[in-house]
């Protein structure tokens, strides 16, 4: 974690060079920076400057935070004025909506004056301020090793919530929520001593198979329960008792206790260190009989009966769809993969082994249009079996996962080996210590060179600082070299067979290479799957590959959009999920390892995607949807600039729609580059104006 003068400008540069997070506070004046002791703020930080300045200002809108030194908040800045003074006093003051923790202690007076450009606090002349920052990366401590006994498995269930920071209903917000520890197989049942096993609040009592323990992990994880053996499944907390094995069987009724559960916490904690004003507990109080002042200083024996009272129809019209759903083959081999879907508090649903489908159609290529496969006087044939299969059922969740053998159309493809990765930064040992993002493109077939005019879509942006190389026709040797030097976004253009990616002088395999350092990639070559699974399996954290033949007009859009998409902060089973709803008719790309995985952060914190529904009156309904990701967690806040109350919202999905005149329109597309639906097409908000959108509908 480094903080440093900004180049060229007034003002401070933070950056996380982990995460490859950078984050920037102006300044009238130039700074100097001197590092202090991190003990000099009264929040946990990595790292903290002193400096002297007369005021600091946060560009873009986000969440400013303003207390006592004894935490007491005297200013949160959603409220209805865009001016504020506070008198003379010692204040912390936390920005929210940041890619790390940011904090600053000031004793002064101070100003606040919020523009539409960002948010600047002005104190009595210079000052002396600390400032700390902390990442937001959290690892997992400790290792479970477990036997194929099940009874072994529910002893690791119920050491999940061993991790977590708060047993209030703040647990709800990411930074409050440890990850679990890593669960490994074994001869015995094994602890490591990082980890410190607490009380648990709960018991869920569930069979031991493993068809009741996988569904119940994420719940497990967020109740800190203990695990035990019983034939009726229930979860009880003190002398409540509640029956899992609902009208709507076991993992849907799991999956609604969960979900009703985090999402009353997430309500219910506004009472606590964040008393904002929150869009869904607005939309949620005059309908249910919640003392939501008293639940939040209850234990959780008494929150749980009171939340699980309440009709879910009472929520409906203000939750978010869930953010993830894993369909997984309950193999004991798959137990490692547990604390990762904990930590994502994903839904969990048991699945067969696939036994082999019938691939979903795909649209027809234009004749006119050649395919990203081996060229003929290369061409090897297809040996390799796709292990390509449809599942039943449409998508009931912002995305759909799948662990276990082969490649399902309309699901990312989960490897323990990527969230391992992730979870752990095993790549940043290799990263050079800068937030600069590494882009290596290869393009490797001079008919496709149109589609490596994509580096012109990073720099558009200000905070993120993107390397970006390009090269072609290269050979086997430069490119094991690419695979092998750390890079943060590898881009392959060109063409893929069973034997392996296409070079000028022959196939290099992935599968000869013992260690990949590409963090996220896209393989934008026929049926590329194979090549893409080797990555992750060697180090990758994410990448998209494709699932059949492609032709080269549509690999070209799809390749173009991606990086844009990535670019501008969307993670990689986000951004292909949009591009499947404007761009294919099939399924013809995946992604692979761990979707959530970002190449770098939103300069807002979320990621947006506007729907610009009608036009009345002069002016634009725009809906606004927000997705999350490895930055921006389930549980996470956003204030939404475009509207005009000052409030904040729980993000995923269908979050608000506002109405904007053409100027305000404008205005908005002018804050950062983001995707733009209109009339069922995608278009980009730098690219267009409101008078583009007048004329589209």
């Amino acid at each position: 974690m480094n903080i440093e003068p900004l180049v060229g400008e007034s003002g401070v540069e933070l950056t996380d060079p982990i995460r490859k997070a950078r984050f920037v506070l102006r300044t009238p004046a130039p700074v100097s920076p001197t590092l202090v002791d991190t003990e000099a703020l009264d929040f946990p930080v990595e790292t903290a400057v002193e400096m002297q300045t007369s005021a600091i200002n946060s560009p873009r809108r986000r969440g400013i935070f303003i207390r006592d030194t004894d935490g007491s908040l005297r200013f949160e800045s959603a409220g209805d004025d865009d001016t504020a003074r506070l008198p003379d006093d010692e204040y912390i003051v936390e920005f929210g909506n940041a890619p790390m923790k940011v904090y600053f202690s000031v004793s002064s007076s101070i100003r606040f004056q919020r523009t539409d450009s960002g948010s600047t606090l002005s104190f009595d002349g210079s000052s002396r301020v600390i400032l700390g920052i902390r990442s937001t990366t959290r690892k997992p401590a400790g290792t479970i090793t477990v036997t194929n006994d099940p009874d072994d498995i529910m002893r690791a269930l119920s050491l999940l919530g061993s991790l977590l920071k708060t047993t209030s209903p703040e647990r709800s917000y990411p930074s409050r929520r440890g990850h679990p520890p890593l669960i490994e197989r074994g001869e015995q049942f094994h602890v490591s001593s990082a980890i410190e096993p607490g009380e648990s609040e709960t018991t869920l009592v569930l069979p031991p198979e493993l068809e009741y323990l996988y569904p119940a992990t994420p719940l497990a994880y967020y109740l800190n329960s203990s695990v035990v053996s019983g034939t009726q499944p229930r979860l009880i907390a003190g002398d409540f008792e509640y029956e899992l094995d609902g009208k709507d069987g076991y993992e849907r009724t799991v999956e609604h206790v969960l979900q009703k559960v985090f999402f009353l916490e997430c309500l219910t904690r506004i009472d606590g260190f964040y008393p904002i004003t929150l869009h869904e507990r607005e939309l949620v109080e005059p309908r249910v009989s919640l003392d939501f002042d008293s639940l939040f200083d209850a234990p959780l024996e008494a929150r749980l009966p009171a939340y699980l009272d309440v009709p879910f129809a009472a929520l409906e019209h203000a939750i978010s769809p869930w953010h993830q759903v894993i369909d997984m083959v309950p193999t004991t081999e798959n137990v490692q993969i547990l604390p990762f879907v904990a930590d994502k508090l994903a839904f969990v649903r048991m699945a067969q082994t696939p036994n082999g489908g019938k691939p979903k159609a795909q649209r027809p290529e234009t004749l006119q249009d050649f395919l990203r496969e081996s060229t003929p006087q290369m061409d090897v044939g297809t040996k390799t079996p796709p292990n390509i299969f449809e599942m039943d059922g449409e998508p009931d969740a912002l995305q759909h996962a799948w662990v276990g053998p082969g490649y399902p159309y309309q699901r990312s493809k989960l490897t323990y080996e990527s969230l391992y990765a992730s979870a752990m930064n095993k790549q940043g040992d290799n990263r050079a210590a800068t937030a600069t993002i590494s882009v290596t493109i290869v393009c490797n077939d001079p008919s496709m060179q149109s589609e490596s005019h994509v580096a012109r879509y990073y720099n558009l942006r200000d905070l993120p600082r993107f390397d970006v190389s390009i090269y072609h026709q290269i050979t086997k040797e430069k490119l094991r070299d690419h695979l092998t030097t750390q890079t943060d976004f590898f881009h392959y253009i060109g063409h893929i067979s069973d034997d392996g990616i296409k070079c000028e002088d022959g196939y290099l395999d992935a599968r000869t290479i013992s260690n990949i350092d590409a963090t996220t990639f896209l393989l934008n070559a026929c049926s590329s799957y194979v090549q893409g699974r080797t990555l992750v399996e060697r180090g990758a954290v994410a990448g998209a590959v494709t699932l059949s033949k492609i032709g080269n007009t549509t690999a070209t859009k799809v390749g173009q959009s991606f990086v844009r998409m990535l670019s501008t902060g969307f993670s990689v089973q986000t951004a292909l999920s949009l591009i499947h709803r404007y761009f294919l008719t099939g399924y013809n790309y995946t992604a692979i390892g761990d979707g959530d995985a970002t190449l770098c952060q939103s300069e807002s914190g979320v990621v947006h995607r506007l729907v610009i529904e009608s036009a009345d009156s002069g002016c634009f309904n725009i809906r606004i949807d927000t997705f999350v990701n490895n930055y921006f967690q389930q549980g996470s806040f956003v204030e939404l600039s475009a509207e005009k109350e000052a409030r904040y919202h729980l993000p995923g999905g269908e979050t608000t729609t506002v109405e904007l005149s053409p100027t305000e329109l404008n205005d908005f597309f002018s804050k950062k580059p983001m995707p733009v639906e209109i009339d069922g097409d995608l278009y980009w908000s730098d690219e267009i104006s409101a008078d583009d959108v007048a004329e589209v509908l």
